[in-house]
């Protein structure tokens, strides 16, 4: 405890120490400077006392880097200052899910510099004083992701027994200390009972353990035959509660782990991917069927007309895998709403048919298919294409005005600059947004003063936004002009953007006397509110770039 406080506000005066030439004989001096260091261990602890306050309040309002400096208070020598960094480490850790958790496993273990302050290896972890045994537990999880191996491998056997522990356990199976790994697999064996509701927060770490390449086998196959056994027995029931109670990674895990252990059978299947929102998930199910149940030819019909685009586009490539052509009324799924399917069906034409996609799609464009055909045209057409689709601009629909800019866009790209600009400032946000997203794919300029207009003048707060951050996107000294002047704007959403600039600005493109004496006369408005720090640095940035 001792080194880590001198350690931490060690001066640089403690390098000078002075010793005589002599037969060994340490001087005057150095008495002095020893005395001097035995007084100063009494400030250092001081000094380190006295700073726990603020980094708890900054820990405590935030601060999530400060977790390492808390966690080194568990070595004071003080009783409040322990139980006070115990309860706010227990309070963070609580509030971790499984993704938090693996972001600990990753970051907290990199934080060498724990090492260097306090002696963990033989630090006693019986002596750290709780408010509550929870927050014991909580700072013992933690530990088990400690850069000192030692000390995690002491935390893994003080967790010993507790089921709520062992997501942090299992974890450690991948550890890449030997006698760590050993000490995890001990620990996992040793749990016998587990509930339907423990294995389900047990499996995603289980399974992101199996990934590694570290685990031991047989401590991962004896938890998956424990929980394998127990579900056997206690079936888990699955309906749209448990969809609703789990998040999608949870889920994933849970589907994989009964599929792969023959406890999910092909109703209960077709139920989920009912219930099931997430297309990733529905990709799974998916998969899990063709792999586990190998579906008919007239089933896959069924996925294939299903309403889930991934359920669609799955049982297409499976089709096409068993029958390897073309079949009757295939070209009926370039209609599909879905661009991966529509993809999948033009390739299978093409290799194996004389239907022209393009040709099918301009066909229908008067029919209800009006909106896909449009995007069809865009996704297998050319540059000339483009004309077929202009006079669909003019509709009063939105939803084919958006369809119609995306097509245009995939033909022409970065050549229809005209019409994004056109349809930016469009009262429909459906539309203003797509023009705006062609713009930023291919980042196009369309003016620094016309954005600036829209930021004032747009009634959707989505689209002020998307101007604000396109402003920032145009040449430096066109656009600095406008940025200063909705420096102190009385919209939050651009304020806050436009207060983002720097005033630092790196670019080889030159400045203009007009330009130069404009951005001046501005930033010399005291109505503008451009604080003088700023204006003292775009200075210098102009000094440089003016001609």
């Amino acid at each position: 405890m001792l080194e880590f406080i001198k350690e931490l506000f060690r001066t640089e005066g403690k390098r000078n120490k002075r010793k005589s030439v002599g037969k060994g004989k340490i001087t005057e001096s150095a008495n002095l400077q020893k005395s001097a260091d035995i007084s100063s261990e009494s400030t250092y602890s001081q000094r380190w006392e006295s700073s726990f306050s603020s980094f708890l309040e900054e820990f405590c309002g935030g601060k999530e880097s400060l977790l390492p400096t808390i966690y080194c208070y568990l070595a004071s020598s003080y009783v409040k200052t322990v139980v006070q960094a115990t309860h706010a480490i227990a309070e963070y850790m609580s509030r971790q899910n499984f993704k938090g958790i693996c972001h600990l496993d990753n970051q907290f273990r990199e934080t060498t510099s724990m090492n260097w302050y306090v002696d963990w290896k033989n630090f006693d972890i019986k002596s750290i004083h709780v408010e509550r045994e929870e927050d014991r537990l909580q700072v013992l999880r933690l530990g088990t992701f400690h850069p000192n191996g030692y000390f995690r491998e002491k935390c893994i056997r003080a967790l010993k027994g507790d089921n709520a522990s062992l997501p942090y356990v299992i974890l450690r199976l991948n550890d890449w200390v030997k006698e760590v790994r050993a000490a995890a697999e001990e620990t996992c064996l040793d749990v016998k009972k587990f509930s339907a509701s423990e294995i389900i927060i047990f499996l995603p770490y289980l399974e992101k353990v199996r990934n590694g390449v570290r685990a031991n086998s047989g401590a991962l196959a004896g938890l998956e035959k424990e929980f394998a056994e127990s579900l056997s027995k206690n079936p888990l029931i699955i309906d749209k509660t448990f969809i609703r109670q789990n998040d999608e990674k949870t889920r994933e895990s849970v589907y994989r782990f009964l599929a792969n252990n023959k406890l999910l059978d092909k109703e209960t299947v077709n139920s989920i991917m009912s219930w099931e929102k997430s297309g990733q998930i529905q990709n799974l199910l998916m998969t899990i069927l063709i792999e586990k149940y190998t579906p008919s030819i007239p089933e896959l019909d069924e996925y294939i007309n299903n309403k889930s685009v991934n359920v669609q586009k799955k049982a297409l490539e499976q089709k096409y895998n068993l029958l390897k052509d073309y079949w009757d009324g295939l070209e009926n799924l370039l209609l599909s709403r879905s661009l991966k399917v529509r993809e999948m069906t033009r390739y299978i034409l093409k290799k194996h048919t004389q239907i022209d996609a393009k040709t099918y799609y301009t066909k229908r464009l008067e029919s209800e298919y009006k909106n896909v055909c449009i995007q069809g045209i865009g996704e297998c057409g050319s540059a000339k294409d483009a004309d077929i689709i202009r006079p669909y601009l003019e509709e009063s629909d939105s939803r084919i005005v958006k369809a119609s800019i995306h097509a245009i866009a995939l033909l022409l790209k970065e050549d229809a600059i005209e019409i994004y600009k056109r349809f930016l400032p469009d009262s429909r946000e459906v539309v203003a947004h797509q023009a705006y997203k062609e713009i930023a794919a291919y980042n196009l300029k369309c003016g620094a003063e016309n954005l600036y207009n829209l930021c004032l003048t747009t009634q959707s707060e989505l689209m002020k936004e998307k101007y604000a951050y396109r402003l920032l996107k145009e040449s430096v000294w066109e656009a600095l002009p406008y940025i200063l002047m909705l420096y102190s704007c009385d919209d939050e959403t651009v304020k806050n953007i436009m207060r983002s600039i720097t005033g630092n600005f790196r670019t080889y493109t030159t400045l203009s006397s007009g330009q130069a004496e404009r951005i001046k006369s501005i930033m010399d408005d005291p109505s503008y509110e451009i604080p003088e720090k700023l204006k003292e640095k775009i200075l210098f940035s102009m000094k440089y770039a003016i001609k």
